[in-house]
């Protein structure tokens, strides 16, 4: 997540601004969730084993690495759609996306939220891309929910497609 920025969800909002899309970018580095333990703590308790699995370190490893994704934004989608922002907000993962109006109909895009998050959610169950599995696994591992906010930029109007924290546990990705 570090070396290349997450855009899951550029998907199926062509029903609302009539122009095709790429689903996902190319991954430049996958990272583990976990690192590995230092040798002169092979004794651990089951406490300590505990407190690492805990949502708590995902959350918190999750803030971090949010850090380092936002240093890269704000990035074009498509014409009149750009990522301005990833934050984790209470127990979700949130991504901004600004929709340039009237490029982008906030009416349709809100009219076609449905198809939009299935769409995105059989992406997430499909994907290859390292960093967007270690997204889920971090989200899941966090207990935490995905938002991408979509946010017209003359009306103010937003849709929100929103992934629970059981919707994330559901997906079954690679």
């Amino acid at each position: 997540m570090r070396t290349s920025l997450i855009i899951i969800l550029s998907l199926l909002l062509c029903t609302a601004c009539s122009e095709t899309r790429k689903t996902e970018r190319p991954a430049k580095s996958t990272k583990q969730v976990k690192k590995a333990k230092p040798k002169s703590h092979v004794a651990t308790t089951e406490k300590n084993e505990e407190e690492e699995d805990s949502p708590t370190v995902y959350k918190e490893a999750l803030k971090a690495e949010i850090k380092d994704v936002c240093a890269k934004l704000p990035v074009k989608v498509e014409e009149g759609v750009t990522v301005e922002n990833f934050t984790v907000e209470g127990n979700d993962a949130v991504y901004y996306y600004m929709c340039e109006e009237p490029k982008v109909n906030m009416d349709a895009v809100a009219q076609a939220k449905t198809k939009m998050k299935e769409g995105t959610r059989e992406s997430l169950k499909t994907t290859h891309d390292p960093e967007t599995i270690h997204l889920l696994r971090m989200l899941k591992g966090g207990q935490m929910g995905l938002i991408f906010r979509y946010k017209g930029t003359k009306s103010g109007k937003a849709v929100d497609v929103v992934f629970s924290p059981a919707e994330i546990k559901e997906l079954n990705y690679p």
